[in-house]
């Protein structure tokens, strides 16, 4: 949880504070299969050069060869790890995933436990389901602890962008929420000792098996009751203005880290071009000066001169004015799609078309052997 979210508003659960947040910055971490992380091993078989990847429960063996085959063929990091039988052995660098993404959030603070947490929260999840008639898949839970603490924050996102108001009507629900989230607990079929399929458990909430008790989040249900009240509105904290002399959006910023890992030369992301007459002005995703003189510059887009080019013949076709207006004051215009940001043929001739504009050939050679092509194909 990054700090960052639209306000929203504070109630009072009983003793609890229950946060309903807007358009909440988070960032989702996968380290890898609960089972290997509980044993320290941290990490997926992943090249981080083709994206290839292997079943961190694969076989020595198999890793190994793996690690080797992309070492050779995509230059990719390898690490030395103790083997099965205490020797060291070879294998790919392992990598955590990550997602960034902005969602409506309802928080439940200073939960005693994750058990506690995880339990009350999938049985609110349950209940509104119910009340609600949506799928149980429609809101996400996550719980975050904190490093020294035995509390945990406990939170419940709406996964759909822009926010589909599930949670605010749960909010605004919430008497008929609680008392369905209370049926749900104390009426398990199995009459479990902690949790099961008749309750509290399904397939989507696997990994926190471990976690759920029903009997936890009956008391909690019991002694916090099935009113909230509100407490005060909550302000605004949004990210600091962007840098001015950077990047200014996902796309720009994935370009800009293609290009630092590529070797090039620092480029410019504010670089406004007066065009004049009906275009205007335009600013290139990266503009670089020509070295030698030769032209204005090279002006660098990604996915055309526009992010809304793709089905708006409109847009495409002033794009392409535009290009012939910069082509006309002796501009270098360049393109890269947003597809070839994932491809790494594709990538490497991009390289290619920018390096002969920016350098000498010595220099080029130097910066392929980065890339890992072969002198053989350039």
């Amino acid at each position: 949880e990054q700090g960052r979210h639209a306000g929203g508003v504070s109630r009072a659960w009983g003793p609890r504070r229950v946060d309903l947040r807007h358009g909440v910055h988070l960032r989702l971490v996968n380290v890898g299969p609960a089972a290997r992380v509980r044993q320290g091993q941290l990490g997926y078989p992943l090249c981080s050069v083709c994206g290839t990847s292997r079943s961190p429960f694969a076989s020595q063996t198999e890793q190994t060869n793996f690690a080797a085959h992309h070492r050779e063929r995509c230059q990719a990091p390898t690490v030395f790890v103790q083997g099965n039988a205490g020797q060291q052995i070879e294998v790919i660098r392992p990598m955590g995933l990550y997602a960034d993404l902005v969602a409506d959030v309802l928080r439940l603070s200073d939960c005693e436990s994750r058990v506690e947490a995880y339990s009350v929260l999938e049985a609110l999840r349950l209940g509104a389901a119910e009340v609600l008639d949506m799928e149980v898949e429609d809101l996400q839970v996550l719980v975050i602890g904190r490093p020294g603490a035995t509390s945990v924050k406990g939170l419940l996102y709406d996964p759909m962008p822009g926010g589909s108001g599930l949670l605010q009507q749960m909010v605004e629900r919430w008497p008929e929420v609680a008392a369905q989230a209370m049926h749900i607990v104390t009426g398990c079929a199995g009459q479990c000792a902690t949790s099961c399929i008749d309750c509290l458990q399904h397939f989507r909430n696997a990994f926190y098996h471990r976690h759920l008790d029903r009997h936890v989040a009956r008391a909690a249900l019991e002694a916090w009751g099935s009113a909230l009240h509100f407490g005060h509105d909550i302000p605004p904290r949004m990210p600091e203005p962007p840098d001015h002399d950077g990047p200014v959006n996902e796309g720009e910023r994935t370009l800009q880290w293609h290009l630092e890992w590529a070797g090039f030369p620092p480029g410019e992301y504010k670089h406004r071009i007066d065009l004049g007459g009906r275009y205007g002005a335009t600013t290139p995703d990266v503009f670089y000066v020509d070295p030698t003189g030769r032209t204005m510059g090279f002006c660098v887009y990604k996915d055309g001169l526009s992010d809304r080019v793709h089905g708006n013949p409109e847009r495409r076709r002033i794009d392409g004015q535009i290009r012939d207006e910069l082509d006309a004051m002796g501009y270098d215009v360049l393109v890269v799609s947003e597809t070839d940001l994932s491809e790494r043929e594709a990538m490497h001739r991009f390289f290619r078309k920018l390096g002969r504009r920016l350098m000498d050939q010595a220099e080029l050679r130097n910066l392929e052997q980065r890339w890992g092509v072969p002198e053989s194909s350039t």
